[in-house]
């Protein structure tokens, strides 16, 4: 019997890949919204290829206060290219310590990815404790 696929998630931060990447493990294939060359160049041919090739996505997180408008309006094509695919914001920050924010960011990535796979409670709790572990030992 074969491995099942992976579900492909997209995220717009790196702090937040290393996240999902932690809590999904081997549920997961974390992507960037652009490649490196696509953001760097800002060059639509790439951006649009970039769009096309992801529209196969399962998830998509954002965090508005981290997003530039060129993120902004490659979202909101990914997220038109594929409207099967959930969109999720990851809570923004408030007066508090970066530990607390990313045990926030981690809490929702837990959730969301506990509604896709509800048979993989265990898994993912046990993710999420360690990775709350984790910030807890960075503190």
């Amino acid at each position: 019997m074969g491995e099942s696929p992976r579900t492909r998630v997209i995220v717009t931060d790196v702090s937040d890949a290393d996240i999902v990447r932690r809590i999904g493990h081997q549920l997961v294939d974390v992507e960037f919204l652009l490649g490196k060359e696509a953001f760097m160049t800002n060059e639509y041919e790439l951006c649009n290829d970039r769009v096309r090739e992801l529209r196969d996505f399962k998830i998509l997180f954002y965090r508005e206060d981290v997003e530039c408008s060129v993120d902004r309006f490659w979202r909101h094509r990914l997220a038109a290219a594929n409207p099967q695919g959930e969109t999720l914001c990851l809570p923004q920050p408030r007066p508090r310590s970066e530990i607390e924010q990313s045990a926030e960011r981690a809490k929702a990535v837990h959730k969301a990815l506990l509604a896709k796979f509800p048979t993989q409670r265990k898994q993912l709790d046990d993710n999420l404790k360690l990775e709350l572990y984790r910030l807890i030992q960075l503190n």
